[in-house]
């Protein structure tokens, strides 16, 4: 079958607007509630609150000895106060008795504080007696003691809707005494590369005998990495022929369990790029086809039954810097973040880039302390450059050439 193309001049969108449809019109993936040992890298569908106060009880924060300030107030090195030690506490124990005037108690870093006790003199400030002690300098009331709460009372909130659970939210959480916090499901993908070209790394092939016209899957490698590095889970990853019955085909069939479908490949204007046929044919609702930038004009998107479906260049830089700018917009919406998690900023230029730009264009950058290293080789077909980028250099349309220390607007990656 041979392609029919339509023009797209006139309904080529910018990053931004193609981020907003994403946003918009991609749908939320499911909820479920997990033991908040196992929620770490998912996003909270509700915020968490603190079952507990913490501390629970006021506690020392030093090794020494709980007394009542009036009783020590004014210990010196020449006037020191010698009082009675009647009990030890250590952390994990309860008092065994409330402190009367006159009295010490030896208490170690996190043990309770003791009823009628308002200070802890820290051992340093002792002769380190055990049945007596001396203090050598008083205090006021309150030093060293950590009151119940200081960190959060029960009922505060811990973490918010639409935030990532780091190993912070989950000690927090665990400290507040919750056991279950509803989470968002991981995205479910499917990747599917097109293209008579491309041959699997575990098909019998090395560099004798890789046939003449065909290569090894790279895009397939990236996104299947990638995919599951960003804590999606990858159902399925296939590579199909360019042939309009397979592609349609390997879409449905993704579409039944998949939240998101990339492809790779079929998306210009060349003799089988098929794929804009292909998701008219499915009947898939257009979300945008065609963005005004270079590269990665012919990125397309779709919403076809419950999946958003990602169409990308079969070049492989485009395809990857197009997935860089656009997924974090479709994964906002799909679990309910707060933010994207691709971050602006503003760099200066540490090395030229000599290439004029009439169209806005994303090349790939290295953001150091003192600026970003932008790599000479930026075509499309190359993978090397992309080693150690960690940023893509966002420059506007009508720029010339970049000379040194010029500043650039730029992409951070997650």
């Amino acid at each position: 079958m041979k392609a029919v193309h339509t023009d797209i001049t006139n309904s080529k969108v910018t990053i931004e607007e193609a981020q907003n449809r994403l946003t918009e019109m991609s749908m939320e993936v499911g909820v479920q509630k997990r033991r908040i040992w196992d929620c770490l890298g998912l996003v909270l569908a509700e915020d968490i609150a603190a079952v507990i106060t913490q501390p629970p009880f006021a506690r020392s924060a030093m090794d020494g000895y709980a007394v009542r300030a009036e009783d020590v107030s004014f210990a010196t090195q020449e006037a020191s106060v010698i009082l009675p030690v009647v009990a030890e506490i250590y952390a994990g124990d309860q008092p065994p008795q409330k402190l009367l005037p006159g009295e010490a108690m030896r208490i170690m870093t996190g043990a309770p504080i003791p009823e009628g006790a308002d200070l802890v003199i820290p051992q340093e400030m002792t002769d380190y007696g055990g049945r007596e002690v001396t203090f050598y300098r008083g205090s006021k009331a309150g030093e060293n003691c950590c009151p119940a709460g200081e960190d959060f009372s029960k009922g505060d909130i811990l973490a918010r809707k639409g935030e990532a659970v780091d190993a912070y939210t989950i000690a927090a959480a665990v400290a507040g005494g919750v056991k279950m916090a509803a989470v968002r499901k991981r995205i479910r993908a499917a990747v599917i590369t097109t293209g008579n070209e491309l041959v699997s790394m575990d098909e019998k092939t090395d560099e004798k005998n890789l046939p003449i016209g065909k290569i090894y899957n790279s895009s397939l490698a990236y996104f299947v990495s990638r995919l599951t590095e960003l804590g999606c889970d990858v159902i399925s990853a296939v590579t199909v022929p360019d042939d309009t019955e397979v592609i349609s085909e390997t879409i449905r069939t993704a579409a039944s369990e998949a939240d998101l479908i990339l492809t790779t490949g079929g998306v210009s204007v060349g003799g089988k790029d098929y794929l804009p046929e292909v998701i008219n044919d499915l009947g898939a609702e257009n979300i945008f086809r065609g963005i005004r930038i270079k590269p990665g004009m012919p990125t397309m998107a779709a919403r076809y039954q419950n999946s958003t479906i990602l169409c990308l260049s079969g070049n492989p830089y485009s395809a990857i810097a197009m997935f860089e700018v656009l997924f974090p917009a479709y994964e906002q919406k799909a679990l309910g973040r707060n933010r994207m998690r691709i971050r602006r900023y503003q760099s200066v230029t540490i090395n030229s880039f000599t290439k004029a730009s009439p169209n806005r264009r994303l090349v790939r950058g290295i953001l150091q302390d003192d600026g970003v290293w932008i790599p000479k080789d930026q075509r499309n077909g190359q993978l090397l450059a992309g080693v150690g980028s960690n940023c893509l250099v966002d420059i506007p349309a009508g720029s010339g050439p970049l000379t040194v220390g010029v500043t650039v607007e730029l992409y951070t990656l997650s």
